[in-house]
């Protein structure tokens, strides 16, 4: 809640708040189904808010929320003891050192200069549908039933 009037009224940032910025890239892979192998280009095309950890020395200094749109992955770093200011800005260090080509954003500013990172989109995507595979399944197997019943539906004769 201490974060609340920030978040709706702007102003300065509170202390113990990082938010960094990362661009992802596409991912290119060999489609060789047909008669020449042609490269496809997966974009990454999501939206997803994600909590994380911070596996590093002061990782348990921070609360991470990752959120994905598109390309731009915005990770919130965020002080669990407002006590601990030290232990945070050590914990923001490791972080911006162990992912690559990430950039805290200045909120003072308008604009940020960010090079592609080494993650693709595939390399993003995988963990998470491997962990949650059933899960993903069960909604693919929901939405095929649907669009069957939706195509049942408008075939039929008047």
């Amino acid at each position: 809640m201490r974060l609340l009037p920030y978040i709706v009224h702007g102003g300065v940032c509170p202390l113990g708040v990082a938010l960094i910025a990362e661009i992802v890239s596409p991912s290119y892979i060999e489609d060789s189904t047909g008669p020449i192998v042609v490269v496809k280009e997966i974009r990454p095309t999501m939206y997803r808010s994600i909590l994380g950890a911070l596996k590093t020395p002061h990782g348990d200094a921070v609360l991470v929320r990752i959120v994905a749109v598109n390309s731009f992955f915005f990770h919130l770093l965020l002080v669990h003891s407002e006590e601990d200011l030290i232990s945070f800005g050590m914990a923001k260090s490791e972080f911006l050192t162990k992912v690559l080509c990430t950039v805290e954003l200045d909120p003072n500013s308008t604009e940020a200069s960010l090079r592609s990172s080494p993650q693709d989109s595939l390399s993003s995507m995988l963990p998470l549908l491997r962990a949650q595979r059933e899960q993903y399944a069960k909604f693919f197997r929901k939405q095929e039933e649907k669009y069957k019943d939706q195509n049942k539906e408008n075939s039929q004769p008047f």
